[in-house]
């Protein structure tokens, strides 16, 4: 293996995963790796290339790959931490916040809760959307099966 080629590393990290049947991280390494491999378009990549400009060259990519933020996050996160492992390996040099300029949070700017117009909806039986159809559904098999109300119908 070349010592200094991401790939190769990435790829050897994936197979350690596998063998010690850690599979969920094992997939989401491999698929860093593919987005990655996509990207660049050629066998190899070597540590040294990875810069801050390379990083947010990427994260554009990922976003006009039509990617929602915190799936690039995952996969912003998952190179950070071969970049590290790779520096405690001796393999890479150590780069002062090389990965500031690119997005390793997570984004919560999707509502989780429903409003209480589709609420009401829901407990009246009079639904029109698929998607909350879903929902009553749902809340009605929590409610059969479990005796979980999901609402406490004396706040409305």
């Amino acid at each position: 293996m070349n010592q200094n080629n991401l790939f190769a590393y990435m790829a050897s990290v994936v197979s350690q995963l596998k063998e010690e049947r850690r599979m969920g991280t094992a997939h989401v390494y491999q698929s860093t790796l593919r987005r990655v491999m996509e990207f660049e378009g050629e066998e190899t990549l070597d540590f040294k290339d990875l810069t801050p400009a390379w990083l947010k060259s990427f994260q554009d990519h990922l976003l006009d790959s039509r990617l929602q933020w915190n799936t690039v996050s995952t996969y912003m996160r998952m190179l950070r931490a071969i970049y590290n492992k790779a520096v405690m390996a001796g393999l890479a040099k150590f780069v002062f916040n090389l990965f500031h300029d690119v997005f390793t949070g997570i984004d919560r700017n999707h509502k989780k809760a429903l409003d209480e117009s589709k609420l009401r909806e829901i407990l009246t039986g009079d639904v029109k959307s698929p998607a909350l159809k879903r929902v009553q559904l749902m809340a009605t098999a929590m409610y059969r099966l479990c005796g979980m109300p999901f609402v406490d119908l004396q706040h409305l």
